[in-house]
């Protein structure tokens, strides 16, 4: 299979692309990104992936608005569609691994779609979630991916983990945990706890969960 020359000078980038191919053909439900349609053109040796129209993003949404945060009225309307397309995927056996509010869109109906699939693992028993490697953003990444003390982890705490960490930053702006450098974030987030901006108010409903 010819693939986009720039994708193929990517480490795993063939694989990547295929196996987000892969996965998209399997998935129909509205919150996961439709795969409308794919096709190569050998003479510019590209494969091009035609996906359904998405106005913005998550990540879009929350840089625009003046406090970089949302209410928590549209939290809860696109957090509950976060959860819907999150359990659909874990149900038929689909890993994310990469939950963020980049990607995280929304279309012209003001629908949530889950998308990119490029570092995605698909079990062919749902019940099997076991992962060996993590390929996601650092700062969504859960404390026992970043201790690097075990081989394997359990893919749908990872993508709940990754989850929170998205709602963290849809009420507050910010992000849970920092670091100058990628070591002192990984440290940070296993071993500090997270705390609200004196800044932000949320309801006890929220707090507690």
């Amino acid at each position: 299979m010819k693939l986009d020359k720039k994708v193929c000078k990517i480490p795993g980038g063939i694989a990547n692309v295929q196996r987000e191919f892969s996965i998209l053909k399997q998935l129909d439900h509205p919150n996961i990104i439709r795969l409308i349609e794919s096709f190569r053109v050998e003479s510019k040796e590209k494969l091009y992936l035609i996906f359904e129209f998405c106005v913005t993003s998550l990540d879009y949404m929350l840089e625009d608005s003046s406090l970089k945060r949302m209410n928590e009225y549209q939290t809860h309307y696109y957090f509950d569609q976060i959860i819907a397309g999150l359990e659909y995927l874990h149900t038929n056996g689909v890993i994310h691994k990469d939950i963020k509010p980049t990607n995280l869109l929304v279309n012209e109906e003001n629908i949530l779609k889950i998308a990119d699939f490029g570092v995605a693992e698909k079990h062919e028993n749902p019940s099997d979630d076991v992962c060996f490697m993590s390929q996601g953003t650092p700062a969504f990444q859960a404390p026992e991916v970043v201790m690097g003390d075990n081989p394997t982890f359990h893919g749908r705490c990872i993508d709940i983990w990754a989850c929170g960490v998205t709602l963290y930053r849809m009420v507050t702006g910010d992000y849970p945990y920092h670091g100058n450098v990628l070591m002192k974030l990984f440290d940070n987030i296993v071993n500090e706890q997270f705390v609200i901006p004196l800044n932000v108010h949320l309801s006890e409903e929220l707090q507690n969960g």
